[in-house]
């Protein structure tokens, strides 16, 4: 054999996938040569990492205070929603559905379905749709 196949042979194989980290080397065996050295066990340390985390009283305020105004915005569109709704109901219901020269305000359009659509072009009421007349057909719509 020559030297190539013998380096081939005495060359250690990698193992595939995710190796683990060994605590003798770097920060971590600092790290754990520190703990050894003052006596602090493992629960102590992880509890004064926790309190290093946590935010302090003035942000965790601010948070806080963020949190409830964005609470109270969604509060108020929700409601603003509901009066919006409710305010269309009722100019709805208070129409008459007719023009100011006496005539009705309702109009319709016969769609792909074969139903005409009627709507109210004051209050913009959509009604339920129905099949037109015959009579309707060649003369446009005039209901109610």
């Amino acid at each position: 054999m020559d030297e190539t196949e013998n380096a081939a042979e005495t060359k250690p194989k990698r193992k595939r996938g995710r190796q683990q980290r060994v605590w003798g080397n770097g920060a971590a065996a600092e790290v754990a040569k520190a703990v050894q050295q003052t006596g602090i066990t493992l629960e102590q340390l992880l509890a004064f990492a926790r309190e290093l985390k946590a935010p302090d009283p003035e942000e965790a305020a601010k948070k806080a205070a963020e949190k409830a105004h964005a609470a109270e915005s969604r509060r108020q569109m929700v409601q603003m929603a509901k009066d919006y709704e409710a305010q269309i109901a009722q100019r709805q219901m208070d129409c008459r559905h007719v023009k100011e020269n006496g005539r009705s305000a309702v109009v319709g359009q016969v769609h792909s379905d074969g139903l005409v659509h009627p709507l109210c072009q004051r209050c913009q009421k959509a009604f339920t749709p129905r099949k037109p007349t015959h009579e309707e057909m060649p003369t446009g719509l005039q209901t109610v």
